[in-house]
């Protein structure tokens, strides 16, 4: 049941940012991408529901199904981001809707701003799927070392030369390899 509520509400977003959208995809070749792409998500969500109890504890395992799920959730995620402005919008026309009911006086509806907000939005979407992905790409691996000297009062002099390595955000289980871990690891050991 929670299944088929999540996937309403996904398709409804999904179908509001379509129509948001549609009218500055003029091309049919493009709406018809747009909607094999959405079936593609949808059939993979139904994947990683049906897998995700399945997966063995390996790491290839398991970096296959964080892969799939990190693609589902950008591409999802830049969608509702996305439908943002659409939504501002349409809330500005239903006050001057109601404005025009109460007061009963004639509403202009600015199109040129509902077309700004239509490029907003697929700008907006593309701005986030698009950077997501490059991190997902070349950003996975890219370890770095951020060195920062600690002045501590009463720091006894013997330690002055004493380092602290501290590791954070390391995403272990999107490794795909344990050769990225071990790199890692000698990185640290080095220091």
């Amino acid at each position: 049941m929670k299944f088929a509520l999540i996937i309403t509400i996904l398709l409804i977003i999904d179908y509001y940012f379509y129509s948001g959208i549609s009218s500055i995809l003029n091309n049919y070749l493009y709406k018809i991408i747009y909607w094999l792409i959405s079936i593609a998500i949808y059939l993979a969500i139904l994947y990683v529901i049906l897998n995700y109890h399945e997966q063995k504890n390996t790491v290839s395992s398991g970096n296959n199904l964080i892969i799939y799920t990190s693609i589902i959730s950008t591409i999802l995620i830049s969608k509702f981001l996305g439908a943002i402005p659409l939504i501002i919008d349409d809330i500005i026309r239903g006050g001057k809707f109601l404005s025009n009911i109460i007061y009963k006086k004639e509403v202009y509806y600015n199109i040129e701003r509902l077309k700004f907000l239509k490029k907003s939005a697929l700008i907006i979407s593309s701005l986030f799927i698009s950077t997501m992905f490059l991190g997902m790409r070349f950003g996975r691996y890219n370890f770095k070392k951020n060195y920062q000297d600690i002045y501590i009062r009463n720091w006894p002099k013997k330690l002055n030369d004493y380092k602290i390595v501290q590791i954070s955000d390391l995403h272990l289980g999107s490794f795909g390899s344990v050769d990225k871990l071990e790199k890692v690891v000698k990185i640290i050991n080095e220091e």
